[in-house]
């Protein structure tokens, strides 16, 4: 069953994505649709995951993303972010 890293596009979320990447397993990143997404997707793509470029609140985007996946590395956040913005992603996440 694969993992989930979302913010694969920030440095937390390209460090725990080679970790990841090291074990072996199934990997599947999400990847916000406000980022430079181009070299980002790219990236992922050459390593091996599997990658949805969406927003967090997109429920419907998320749950199809999300099949089958056991594990959630929620890496979308950072001292810069609207507190209140991550608790609502973490909430849609969960839900």
């Amino acid at each position: 069953m694969p993992v989930m890293v979302t913010g694969a596009e920030t440095a937390l979320g390209a460090e725990v994505v080679a970790r990841l990447r090291s074990t072996g397993g199934e990997l599947r990143a999400f990847v916000a649709a406000t980022a430079d997404t181009g070299d980002v997707v790219s990236r992922l793509r050459t390593a091996g995951c599997k990658v949805a470029v969406g927003d967090l609140d997109d429920e419907g985007h998320l749950e199809a993303a999300l099949e089958q996946v056991h594990t959630v590395a929620h890496c979308w956040t950072g001292p810069l972010l609207d507190p209140g913005a991550q608790v609502e992603a973490a909430a849609t996440l969960c839900s």
